[in-house]
């Protein structure tokens, strides 16, 4: 369930390429077992993800779904079908809607606790501020950041929330300088945050600019251009160069299905499919005992490294602190 097409398809394009990648390696790994994909495109919509999941003939053994809000709503109809769905989502609440549910996505919990330390350690920032997308994705963030600072008697200088639709960021810009900000983290997506982060510079935010994980992406990088450079986030620290055989050949069949080296998000897919690939295909494609065994095993040796599978279900892949070059 994945959006090709829409605000959100270059999430959707990097995802399904990774899937495809995975169930190749698999196959040739496993000669004679059958993986059939379904694609079926959301259109950055949630509806249609609950629709498409409705229409499938019979319930498959894994299910890949884009976004926190299509994971949501998909949610109730997993329990009783047990199929195992990898959520590709940021927001914590979502492996609590059913058993079935394991995010393969760093939560924004997890970006809080790499970046925050960051900002107020080594950048020394004191007052801190929050733009974000208003939608699950970003009031994830929100909940993340009162929670990590609230711990610590300290507080957001400043916090307001965006549409994803917005284009002119003036008096968004203006009410975070008069808070006499020092950073800002901005949380969002595709040309809203592009525009967002270009206006920042425009507008002459003196203070520094970081951003969660999906600054890197095409969509954003296409609109806000130079203005990124510098802009500082938290992601695995994965680079699509490996000398093992199996990270050497994701690496060239993606860039041969997407005409382009692998993104991170794409590795963290590729390693979440594989590592469920291989427990269902341990229990004779039984989604209910593959469930058990992956949490039995508590981890999977993938391309990148090694992923922890904790009783959450919250796949940890490990972060780091880079720049936007």
């Amino acid at each position: 369930m994945l959006p090709v097409t829409g605000w959100s398809a270059e999430f959707g394009q990097h995802e399904w390429h990774a899937l495809k990648a995975a169930a190749e390696w698999t196959q040739q790994k496993h000669p004679g077992v059958n993986i059939e994909l379904v694609l079926k495109d959301t259109q950055s919509d949630t509806k249609n993800a609950v629709a498409a999941f409705q229409s499938l003939q019979r319930p498959p053994e894994l299910l890949l779904v884009e976004s926190s809000s299509a994971s949501f709503a998909i949610a109730p109809l997993l329990q009783p079908k047990k199929t195992i769905m990898l959520s590709v989502s940021t927001n914590p609440e979502v492996t609590r809607q059913s058993d079935y549910i394991f995010r393969c996505l760093p939560t924004a919990n997890e970006e809080a606790r790499v970046v925050l330390p960051y900002a107020i350690e080594q950048l020394k920032v004191k007052r801190l501020s929050l733009l974000y997308i208003n939608n699950d994705y970003g009031t994830g963030f929100l909940q993340a950041f009162e929670n990590y600072l609230g711990n610590r008697n300290a507080k957001l200088n400043f916090s307001d929330s965006f549409a994803s639709e917005t284009t002119d960021f003036r008096s968004l810009i203006e009410k975070l300088k008069a808070s006499n900000a020092d950073a800002v983290f901005v949380v969002g997506y595709g040309s809203a945050m592009g525009t967002l982060i270009n206006s920042l510079r425009v507008q002459q935010f003196s203070g520094q600019i970081l951003a969660c994980s999906a600054v890197i992406y095409d969509d954003v990088l296409s609109v806000a251009k130079e203005s990124a450079r510098g802009v500082i986030y938290a992601d695995i620290p994965f680079e699509p160069k490996s000398t093992s055989e199996e990270g050497s050949f994701f690496t060239k069949r993606y860039s041969e299905l997407a005409g382009k080296a692998p993104s991170p998000l794409a590795a963290m897919v590729y390693d979440s499919v594989r590592m469920t690939l291989e427990a269902l295909l341990s229990q004779q494609a039984n989604p209910e005992k593959a469930r058990s065994r992956l949490l039995e095993q508590s981890s999977y040796a993938g391309i990148n490294k090694t992923i922890r599978i904790p009783e959450s279900r919250d796949l940890q892949f490990g972060l780091v602190i880079k720049r936007v070059p």
